[in-house]
């Protein structure tokens, strides 16, 4: 979210902007390998074992980037 003042991004804005990278990437990825199954390039199996790990990665790297905000918050009421 921008501030109309000075137009930088607020910590909460970043951690959104950055979850919803993250959650884009996942869905690129599973769809890409949905394609290879598609394709018959990949097993179907592959595809509900890699999906699994991508969406717990995903889950992993979206915890630690709202930690990682919450650290680097500023404290205070400056």
């Amino acid at each position: 979210m921008q501030s109309l003042e000075t137009g930088t991004r607020t910590p909460m804005g970043s951690l959104l902007g950055t979850v919803r990278v993250i959650a884009a990437l996942a869905v690129i990825v599973i769809a890409a390998l949905a394609a290879l199954v598609v394709f018959e390039v990949l097993p179907q199996d592959v595809l509900s074992s890699v999906a699994t790990k991508v969406l717990i990665v995903g889950a992993i790297a979206i915890a630690a980037v709202g930690i990682v905000t919450l650290l680097i918050r500023p404290h205070g009421g400056r």
